[in-house]
């Protein structure tokens, strides 16, 4: 009997100490953000002068053990452990002028998450996309260009991220360089033609996807072509 209080008193330590740790993160990186981003661009010249609060972030990601998490704290730290590897890599290869300068960008598995090496490919899409099945994501997840969704100037916390997903999507949707519809065209960002399997096999789908999360409603037969994506970097000037 005492065995047995014994452990279940250090089990639920052990989820406190996670809880706290898990809370400090996720203020420390909404500080972040929040010093660094503004409108939806990365001061990357001031973080790579100052890269400690960044380096102590990543530090804390490796150190995670993510298995006690609900869903939502999974999501957020996701989200939040995406976009911070982003600035990372740019930060060790600046100054650059677009992600692209760095070979093997998205496919070097040199990330670490919670002890395990991956690249942000497989973060993304043999994590995030088949653990959440979420087309949202693709307005979170910034990939350091400016044809990525703006960059939002605070965390993902797990109480809010559903929330923040939605906000996000909407907002994409309001800006022309995601959606342009005009003289019966549609005029789509690549992320809806890379990530079609997400958004809907067919051009239909799509459009289904956007009327459920956009305030103004389109016909759901138009013929949809993509932009030209800009792989500048998101940088501030």
């Amino acid at each position: 009997m005492k065995l047995t209080k014994t452990i279940t008193l250090i089990f639920l330590c052990f989820i406190q100490f996670t809880l706290i740790g898990q809370n400090s993160f996720f203020k420390k990186a909404d500080s972040f953000f929040q010093k660094n981003i503004k409108n939806g661009l990365v001061d990357y010249r001031e973080i790579h002068i100052a890269p400690s609060e960044l380096d102590t972030l990543i530090l804390e990601i490796n150190n995670f053990d993510i298995s006690v998490f609900s869903d939502n704290e999974k999501l957020a730290f996701y989200i939040n452990c995406y976009n911070l590897h982003v600035i990372k890599k740019v930060i060790e290869h600046y100054p650059i002028s677009s992600p692209m300068d760095i070979p093997n960008f998205f496919e070097s598995d040199i990330i670490l998450i919670s002890g395990k090496k991956m690249s942000l490919n497989k973060l993304e899409n043999n994590i995030i996309r088949p653990q959440f099945n979420d087309a949202r994501i693709h307005f979170a997840l910034v990939c350091g260009a400016l044809g990525c969704p703006p960059l939002m100037s605070g965390a993902y916390f797990p109480k809010n991220v559903q929330a923040l997903l939605a906000e996000r999507t909407r907002m994409a949707l309001q800006n022309s360089s995601f959606l342009q519809y005009k003289e019966g065209k549609l005029i789509l960002s690549q992320i809806f033609n890379w990530y079609k399997v997400d958004f809907g096999e067919n051009s239909s789908s799509i459009i289904q996807f956007i009327n459920q999360h956009s305030q103004k409603k389109l016909p759901t037969n138009l013929q949809i072509s993509y932009n030209n994506y800009d792989w500048s970097l998101n940088t501030q000037k």
